[in-house]
C-alpha cells in the first residue's frame, strides 16, 4: 500500500535536501532521507521483527 503526501518544506531545507547525493529526484532523496531517519531510529527493524514475531 502506497500514500501520497502534499508538504511545504523551507527554501533552506529544499537547498539542503538539493545537495543530498540519495536518489536523483527531489522525491527520491526527501523519500530516503525519511528511510534512514526511521532506521537509524530503529524504528524499521523493530517493526519488522513485530511483524515476524521475534
Amino acid at each position: 500500500m502506497t500514500k501520497r503526501f502534499t508538504i511545504t518544506l523551507s527554501d533552506n531545507i529544499m537547498k539542503i535536501i538539493d545537495k543530498v547525493e540519495m536518489g536523483n529526484t527531489k522525491t527520491e532523496k526527501l523519500k530516503n532521507i525519511i528511510l534512514s531517519w526511521l532506521a537509524e531510529k530503529s524504528l524499521i527493524s523493530s517493526t519488522a521483527k513485530k511483524k515476524l514475531g521475534l
